[in-house]
């Protein structure tokens, strides 16, 4: 299993999650929220799920994580 850490410079909510982690001490307190990589499509891009307050709750999205917002890991 795969997981993409975001680490680009977001909206004003990942922001300030970063802000209230590093306050609290968190030792990977850049990243703001993560997504599942469910497929590789090719091309940088791949199919990925997560639950966001941003895009309302649980959902599937194609997104670019080799962008230089991404850092992808492997469990």
């Amino acid at each position: 299993m795969k997981v993409a850490l975001y680490v680009g410079k977001g909206k004003t909510f990942n922001r300030l999650i970063r802000l209230v982690q590093k306050w609290k001490g968190f030792k990977y307190w850049q990243v703001s929220h993560c997504e599942v990589v469910l497929q590789d499509l090719g091309d940088g891009f791949y199919l990925c799920g997560s639950s966001s307050v941003m895009d309302d709750g649980v959902r599937t999205k194609l997104i670019n994580l080799r962008n230089g917002n991404w850092v992808i890991q492997g469990c």
